[in-house]
């Protein structure tokens, strides 16, 4: 796995898509809180502004997972949304409001076949995407 990976428990996905999918056709949206590139908590966010096509942590709910990443001794890995209708990937509005530097940005979009996640990582301006792993354990 390269420098910046994101590896997140199939239980943890379960979690991250139930949340995704009691949104719908809203964006949803929250934080991954872990240590070094794995996962260990999902920590679904209110969207604010009940969006089909944006998304805005409400701010207490934001400041109070922030809260609790730290007072469990973790790190905040990630931040993730869903684009209900797509794109497939960061739009132009994520790259430019992205304001979690040294955090990943999973997005997620939903088929038939269920929810899907990619991952990327915004640094400087650039995109870079970085895998997004799902583990049995």
């Amino acid at each position: 796995m390269g420098a910046g990976d994101i590896r997140l428990r199939r239980t943890d996905w379960e979690v991250l898509a139930s949340h995704l999918t009691a949104c719908w056709p809203e964006e949803g949206c929250g934080l991954l809180a872990g240590t070094g590139e794995q996962v260990r908590k999902v920590l679904p966010v209110e969207n604010e502004l009940h969006s089909r096509t944006r998304y805005r942590m409400e701010p207490r709910a934001l400041v109070a997972a922030l809260h609790r990443i730290e007072a469990e001794g973790m790190e905040m890995l990630a931040a993730f949304h869903s684009h209900p209708a797509g794109p497939d990937g960061v739009s132009a509005t994520d790259q430019d409001e992205w304001a979690y530097p040294g955090a990943a940005l999973v997005v997620c979009t939903r088929a038939a076949a269920g929810w899907s996640g990619r991952a990327y990582r915004i640094e400087h301006g650039n995109l870079r995407e970085v895998l997004f792993v799902l583990e049995d354990q």
